[in-house]
């Protein structure tokens, strides 16, 4: 029998070997070092604190969390790291990783004016995605063989469940964590109580997400749209590629004329649903169905045979609720519309289910040249593709996770998320870029659609009356016939307004204002330029009993040339306006607050109808008086290309990335310089030390930071082709290289 003699001895912890979850990390910050991107996140990323850690250590904390993939949060992931703090920080410039004490700390002082400039910034170019958007593999083509961005749209949701909480005289008062940064709200199919929402957008040829904005409840449709504009205008700038080729797709929340107009304000084309199903009741378009060429819609043919055919171009009118932040009506708005069938039987979910079809409603900017009627309905269909990513993205970082419970801090943990994401994408890419070349697009062949549409689908069709939405599609008037209801009563109204004002007492209330005046004959307050001021509020809640507020303000950027600008404002905005304010007795005010009320009222019908006049007259001239749905001129051209969505795959990006780091092993050698001669314990280092002054940022920053001289040699094992492209990191002197 073979005897073989065992011998267990131990030795001390190797703690320059990082455990494996830290290679991905350890590449990514090499990747940002190589780049020179790590310090300008330190100079841009701010958390204002009296002490502790700087925004960077957090930053560095994060990287290390979402390129772990641990699935933990994060108190689980520092009993993990907290052997390794020291080694860890080091390829940052840090002396150590914060604790998750720390992290909750530091979060918590997160402010959204710090943030949120810096949101985009962080998720394109930080993140190194640049490269792999300048590709023509990340661009979707058209039928004239012309490259597009395309960028998806959609807001998602993070629901909270309250447990209940005990009462009594006994007990302290009751709180609860998520309140100020969650709140009741459209759940969908999720369950909660309350929930926080982030508006996401997405460039869908790269995977690469581009903005993040997130607020409590249902969010703010209006700002969050606004704000994802502005990032998709920007970055189409940075990649100097045309505006006019660049496409958002959104979901039917964004189907209203609100929506639309900010899409058609910020110059960008786009396709979303269009969920008002009363168009399809009447009979202009009913006959259109009828008498449509229906094409078959290119399909991965998992779902129903889809057909589509456009419409024609369409005024839809806003909702008699709707209105813009100045309290008026949104003007109409005239897209295209494209309507797709497929058999259904059952109630339509979307739609309009007639005589056995269900059609769906598409409202675009894009030209039928470029995007035939199939094309748009299959454009629309392919942001699917981002629900996809949503549930990779929760596999994969978690981020349905609450990090924190402050709202500005769980934002930021979330875009350091996103940009760990485009940063595996990146490197992915540069690690086998495709070739640079435009992929080639096949010929255009029309499939015209065999079944024939029911002829009952055509029905004489009664509008319902004035009812929201069902007046959709509007007979437009010619200018000489379209008289609008104004109420000649107005400048009565104005000049008995003006009348109540001029009793009031101005010699006594512009006592102390030289150079201010009332203008009886105007009914305006002038400032020492001479410019008016009208009355826009009388405001009794802020005030001390039995007084009030008048408020005049001018018009917006009528101060712009002002020479006395530097004595009135400390801003020098195109659009500001001036504003001042008298407090008088509250009884003096009782009829003119009345009376402002009416005129008020005046002013915005005249307005409301000044614009429907306008927009008429406008149509009128370049179109004459029109039709009610006005047809689509295309020419068929047999040289037209088959639409191409972009083929590059952002998920075997990161899958290669990953294989490169699986098998990655990393390891830390910190030697520090001699320790200096301590300072005096009972001796302030300078006036503004024995003051206890504020630290500037960069004094904040340097509290962590390794001190001048220190090297930090990384050795990485493994993944040559990973470890060949980190190679090329700058290595100053005295700071971390790679061996």
């Amino acid at each position: 029998m073979t005897r073989c003699r065992r011998t267990v001895t131990s030795t001390e912890k190797n703690t320059e070997r990082l455990p494996d979850w830290a290679a991905a990390g350890v590449a990514l910050l090499l990747y940002l070092i190589r780049r020179s991107m790590l310090a300008e996140v330190a100079k841009r990323l701010e958390i204002r604190r009296e002490g502790g850690f700087a925004a960077i250590d957090v930053f560095v904390f994060l990287v290390y969390y979402f390129a772990s993939k641990l699935q933990t949060g994060l108190k689980p992931f520092w009993y993990r790291a907290r052997g390794h703090k020291g080694n860890l920080a080091a390829v940052a410039e840090r002396k150590k990783l914060p604790s998750s004490t720390a992290m909750s700390r530091a979060l918590e002082a997160v402010e959204w004016k710090h943030l949120r400039p810096q949101i985009a910034w962080l998720l394109a170019e930080a993140s190194g995605i640049e490269a792999v958007l300048r590709h023509p593999a990340a661009q979707q083509y058209d039928a004239l063989g012309q490259g597009w961005h395309v960028f998806d749209y959609d807001p998602t949701i993070t629901v909270l469940r309250q447990r209940a909480l005990p009462t009594g005289e006994d007990l302290p008062e009751a709180r609860r964590r998520a309140e100020g940064m969650a709140a009741p709200g459209y759940q969908g199919r999720k369950r909660g109580e309350v929930q926080l929402r982030r508006a996401t957008l997405q460039h869908a040829g790269s995977g690469a997400w581009l903005h993040a904005m997130l607020n409590p409840g249902n969010g703010d449709r209006r700002a969050e749209q606004t704000e994802a504009l502005r990032v998709m205008v920007d970055i189409c700038a940075w990649l100097g590629h045309p505006l006019e080729r660049a496409l958002i797709r959104a979901d039917g929340e964004y189907g209203g004329v609100p929506q639309m107009s900010s899409f058609i304000e910020h110059g960008v084309q786009f396709v979303t649903r269009l969920n008002r199903a009363t168009l399809l009741d009447h009979p202009e378009l009913r006959r259109r169905l009828v008498e449509a060429q229906w094409e078959l819609v290119p399909d991965s043919k998992s779902g129903p045979l889809r057909s589509a055919a456009d419409v024609g171009m369409v005024t839809l009118q806003p909702a008699g609720s709707t209105r813009q932040d100045d309290g008026s009506r949104y003007a109409p708005v005239r897209v295209r519309v494209v309507v797709s069938r497929f058999l259904r039987e059952k109630k339509a979910s979307r739609g309009k289910v007639i005589a056995g079809w269900q059609y769906e409603l598409f409202a675009t900017s894009l030209e039928p040249e470029s995007w035939p009627a199939a094309e748009v309905v299959a454009t629309y269909f392919g942001r699917t593709g981002q629900e996809n990513r949503f549930a990779q993205e929760d596999h994969e970082l978690m981020l349905d996770r609450i990090f924190s419970y402050h709202l500005p801090g769980q934002e930021l943990a979330t875009v350091i998320g996103l940009m760990v994401w485009n940063s595996r994408i990146a490197l992915g890419f540069e690690l086998e870029a495709p070739p640079w070349e435009p992929p080639e697009q096949g010929e255009r062949i029309v499939q015209l659609d065999p079944r024939p549409v029911p002829p009952e689908t055509y029905e004489a069709v009664e509008l319902d009356g004035e009812s929201e939405g069902a007046a959709d599609i509007v007979e437009p008037k010619s200018a000489a016939s379209a008289e609008p209801a104004l109420d000649p009563s107005l400048e009565v109204a104005e000049s008995k307004l003006a009348g109540l004002l001029g009793e009031l007492d101005w010699q006594r209330l512009l006592a102390r204002r030289d150079g201010w005046s009332w203008d009886d004959e105007a009914g305006l307050l002038r400032c020492p330029d001479g410019r008016g001021l009208v009355l826009t509020c009388v405001d009794v809640r802020r005030v001390p009993r039995h007084r009030a507020r008048i408020i005049f303000r001018g018009e917006e950027g009528a101060c712009q040339d002002c020479d006395q600008l530097g004595d009135c404002f400390t801003t020098t905005g195109k659009l500001m306006k001036k504003l001042t304010t008298f407090t008088v007795d509250r009884v003096e005010l009782q009829a003119i607050r009345r009376q402002l009320v009416v005129v008020q009222r005046l002013r915005r019908e005249r307005a409301t109808a000044d614009r429907k006049l306008t927009a008429e007259a406008d149509a009128d001239a370049q179109n004459g008086v029109q039709p009610l749905v006005l047809p689509l001129d295309v020419t068929s051209s047999d040289s037209l290309f088959a639409c191409l969505p972009s083929l590059f795959m952002p998920a075997a990006a990161r899958h290669l990335f990953d294989a490169q780091v699986r098998d990655l092993a990393t390891y830390i050698r910190i030697t520090l310089p001699p320790d200096p001669i301590p300072h005096p314990a009972l001796l302030a280092r300078s006036e503004a030390d024995r003051q206890h002054r504020r630290l500037t940022w960069t004094q904040h920053r340097q509290r962590y930071a390794l001190p001048d001289g220190a090297d930090v040699d990384i050795t990485l094992a493994g993944g040559q082709r990973l470890v060949r492209l980190l190679r090329g990191t700058a290595r100053p002197a005295g700071r971390a290289a790679i061996g």
